[in-house]
């Protein structure tokens, strides 16, 4: 089974324009004081089902939270 590193590496290559991934955790947080130096933003976690963070997506859309 390859490494998640060269799964990675080779998603990059191939520039997929949709990736499904199951059983995962996903955590929305909105975050920020809403000032010009520090505006509102929306962040997700992701972790396994053991509790170990795999991802961070930033500037999320709060439609999509």
């Amino acid at each position: 089974m390859p490494s998640q590193v060269t799964v990675m590496k080779k998603l990059q290559e191939t520039n997929p324009i949709k990736a499904m991934i199951v059983q995962l955790i996903k955590i929305s947080e909105r975050t920020g004081d809403g000032t010009i130096e520090n505006p509102v933003r929306y962040v997700d976690y992701y972790y396994t089902m053991d509790g170990e963070k795999v991802a961070t997506a930033y500037d999320v859309r709060p439609e999509d939270v």
